[in-house]
C-alpha cells in the first residue's frame, strides 16, 4: 500500500522512484495487488513503468475516446443546424 502522509499533495509531472533499477531488473515480476491514493485535480498515478523502472508518475488522464466521439458529434449537429 502506497499512502501520501503530512498532507503531501503529488502535482503533474511528480516521479517517485519506489525500487531501484536493481530490484526491477530480476526478470519479470508483478504483484498481486496495489493500492495507491486517490488523487485530486483529475491527476492519478501511472503504473505503466513500476515493474521496469521501478516509478510511478502523477499524469493527467487523456481524454478518453467517448468523450471525443461525443465532441465530433456535437460538432457535426451545430454545423447541421447551421
Amino acid at each position: 500500500m502506497i499512502a501520501l502522509i503530512n498532507g503531501f499533495v503529488p502535482r503533474e509531472g511528480d516521479v517517485f522512484e519506489l525500487f531501484g533499477l536493481a530490484e526491477t531488473a530480476g526478470g519479470p515480476g508483478g504483484f498481486d495487488s496495489l493500492a495507491l491514493p486517490g488523487l485530486s485535480d483529475g491527476l492519478r498515478f501511472d503504473t505503466a513503468a513500476l515493474l521496469t523502472t521501478g516509478q510511478l508518475t502523477v499524469v493527467t488522464p487523456e481524454p478518453s475516446a467517448i468523450l471525443v466521439l461525443v465532441g465530433a458529434g456535437v460538432l457535426v449537429r451545430a454545423r447541421r443546424r447551421r
